[in-house]
Parts: structure tokens; sequence; C-alpha cells
């Protein structure tokens, strides 16, 4: 990574969050040859997204897509909440694609810092509200590696710390297995309640 990290400059994008600005990400097809990330990309393209691909789930020659960089800047306690629970793929796209398509989107999640925290509620692949008692919440330490199906509602956590300290995530989805009708992809991110 860049010794660096100005989100406020290119390639960086704001990603959705309950408090504005403290949540962005690199999208690294986007990064160009001259980019400070173009290292970063060679080597979760070519080395590390293979690697898991092959290791994890013996899908070495799967496509990876929506491959990103995720910082979350660390805030005072007040501004440390969750990113707001969501699925990234909306449940009517999920519905339509299993009658037609071979299995299912696989997120993973790899923690490049200490301190990492996911939330997930199990068993929510179609639901459109969740309780805030049914969610658990998994801790990353640097180099762990979470895998979940696509349709599973999940949320970043809040990152409390110093201005200027963040956490860092490498995140992307794959296939879960081959086949002639490969899962669609979807750009689209839907939000479900929480009662």
């Amino acid at each position: 990574m860049p010794t660096t990290i100005n989100t406020a400059a290119d390639p960086w994008e704001n990603v959705f969050n309950a408090v504005p600005g403290t949540r962005c990400q690199v999208k690294l097809p986007d990064v160009g040859a001259r980019s400070p990330f173009a290292a970063v990309k060679q080597l979760v393209m070519k080395e590390l997204v293979p690697l898991i691909n092959e290791t994890l789930l013996g899908l070495s020659d799967m496509e990876v897509t929506r491959p990103a960089i995720l910082l979350s800047k660390k805030t005072p306690a007040e501004h440390a909440i969750t990113q707001g629970p969501h699925r990234d793929w909306p449940t009517r796209r999920l519905k339509n694609a299993l009658k037609k398509h071979d299995g299912f989107p696989v997120g993973v999640l790899l923690s490049l810092h200490n301190g990492g925290v996911l939330h997930l509620w199990p068993g929510s692949f179609d639901a459109e509200e969740v309780r805030e008692q049914d969610r658990i919440s998994v801790k990353l330490q640097a180099r762990d590696i979470v895998m979940f199906h696509g349709a599973i509602v999940h949320e970043g956590a809040g990152y409390q710390g110093a201005v200027g300290e963040h956490h860092l995530r490498l995140h992307f989805y794959t296939q879960s297995a081959r086949g002639i009708n490969p899962w669609p992809i979807s750009n689209e991110t839907e939000h479900v309640r929480t009662i």
C-alpha cells in the first residue's frame, strides 16, 4: 500500500455509511498503471485472489468480481457506528437468478489490519428486516479471511480511534460453482431495516 493515503483524492470514492465520509473504497479494476495503487492491484489480481480461489474454493479458473480495497476511518466514539445492514445483491435479482444460474456469489473479506469486525445475520438470505439481537460479530486480525454467501445481510463495523487512523480490508466476490450459467453480477446494494 502507498505510505500515505488521501481518501479525498482519486482513485478513492466514498461508500455508503451512516456517518458520511468515514468509509471509502478503491475499485481495483479502475486503477491505472501510473496509480500509486498499481502494485497493490497487481499483487491482488495476479497472486492473492487466485491463491484464495484455488486454496479455499478450488476455483482456479473462476473470474473474481468487484475487487476493492475498503477503508474505514477511525473516529471519536460518537461517530464510530456501523455501516447499516445490507446485502450486495437485491433480493429480486437473487430470486430470479436462482431459477436459471449455477451456484451463488461468495463474498471474500481479507483483513489487512488487526481489530477488524464484520457483522452478519445468519439465515438472512431473503430477509426484509433483521433484529439487532440476531446479529453475530466476527472479529478479525490481520490476514484473517471470511467467506460468506453473497445474499447474507451484513454490515461493516464502526471504528473508534484518532483522526488519521484507519482499518483496511480487501473485498471481492467469486462464484461458488462451475457451470454454463454463471451467476450474474450486479452493482446494486439493498439496505435492510433493523427492528
